[in-house]
């Protein structure tokens, strides 16, 4: 998506507190999936960017949107289109439901089951929002 810069993989999970911070100080891009490595947001530069994101049908939490406000960093959902962006063999009737909006956001199943799917992205809907958002992404 960005050849002409320079891109890195962290694992933060991997990364000692002290070392996640000094990761993302200078970032001018991060790029994460909803999750608590997020959260190093608020030690990135002002003006810099967060693009967050999110599993399928997953819209209960909106904490990394907030503390990009606060942390002065821009800040970009990206919300899979499909349940095609959600590896699921096949989904159970109340993940179904959750999908439908029937219980969604208020129902701790729900909740844990829409936030814990694995996610894989269609990469022409991600570059689309990508160019959208990025007016000088080539």
């Amino acid at each position: 998506l960005f050849p002409d810069d320079e891109v890195e993989y962290k694992g933060f999970e991997c990364l000692s507190t002290k070392d996640q911070i000094l990761a993302v100080k200078d970032f001018d891009v991060l790029i994460g999936i909803h999750g608590s490595a997020l959260s190093n947001v608020i030690w990135m530069k002002e003006n810099s960017t967060l693009v967050e994101i999110f599993p399928y049908k997953f819209t209960c939490r909106d904490w990394y949107e907030k503390a990009s406000l606060l942390a002065k960093v821009n800040y970009i959902a990206y919300h899979p289109q499909s349940e095609k962006e959600a590896y699921i063999n096949k989904p159970d009737e109340m993940l179904i439901k959750c999908y439908q909006g029937k219980y969604a956001c208020r129902s701790s199943y729900c909740l844990d089951r829409l936030r814990d799917q694995d996610i894989i992205i269609d990469l022409e809907n991600f570059k689309k929002m990508m160019k959208s958002k990025f007016h000088n992404y080539r």
